[in-house]
């Protein structure tokens, strides 16, 4: 199981799988990738599932719905790497996933009197002088925040951004609570996917043969 984007890697490896692991070595590499990384993908799902129960929703559901399992071949080696964590790029936005899962310390801008979230949002808020409530005759966000956010400081003070806890209100990291929890679910699915595409290797693998594809 790994979090995208380097900011956190688990290598995984199950010695009570290695029997299993090596018949698949006496396989063409191209069906022994192909059946291994369905075997993962099978394995990992209970991961998944958990990851995304772990990940608070937050404002925009973002990192929830970054929440993927990707799985790579290797046909040249007969090997296969699956991955449960968060996606960033072509289109996700998962690219805070350190920040919840590692906490950070107290943050300011690095430059400059004013902080918002106006690139993250694309521009999409207004700021208006709220008239009644708690907040009148105060600069406020439409939305509200945390949705949006605009922050300002005096002249020649950074804005103070505040920190984030680790596992943000759940006090849980996810990716590692979630690691945690499922691995023994995780080395069962995979111990009796792998005997059960196995099996399937190899009857693809004799079918080849009869057909004179493998010789």
């Amino acid at each position: 199981m790994a979090k995208n984007a380097g900011a956190l890697e688990v290598s995984l490896e199950f010695p009570e799988l290695a029997e299993l692991r090596q018949q698949f070595r006496d396989l063409p590499t191209n069906i022994a990738a192909k059946h291994l990384g369905a075997a993962l993908r099978k394995a990992m799902t209970p991961g998944l599932s958990a990851l995304k129960k772990n990940t608070p929703k937050g404002p925009t559901g973002n990192l929830r719905k970054s929440a993927k399992i990707k799985i790579k071949l290797y046909k040249k080696d007969g090997n296969a790497v699956g991955l449960v964590g968060y996606e960033i790029g072509g289109g996700s936005k998962g690219y805070h996933q350190g920040f919840l899962e590692f906490g950070t310390k107290e943050r300011e801008t690095k430059k400059g009197r004013f902080a918002s979230s106006w690139k993250r949002n694309g521009g999409g808020f207004r700021v208006v002088n709220a008239r009644r409530g708690r907040n009148a005759g105060k600069l406020v966000t439409q939305p509200k925040s945390p949705k949006a956010f605009f922050k300002t400081a005096k002249a020649g003070e950074r804005v103070q951004l505040g920190k984030m806890p680790v596992g943000g209100r759940t006090k849980q990291p996810p990716v590692k609570t979630t690691f945690n929890q499922t691995r023994p679910q995780m080395v069962s699915i995979l111990q009796s996917e792998l005997a059960t595409r196995l099996e399937k290797a190899l009857a693809e693998m004799k079918g080849r043969v009869a057909r004179g594809l493998i010789t």
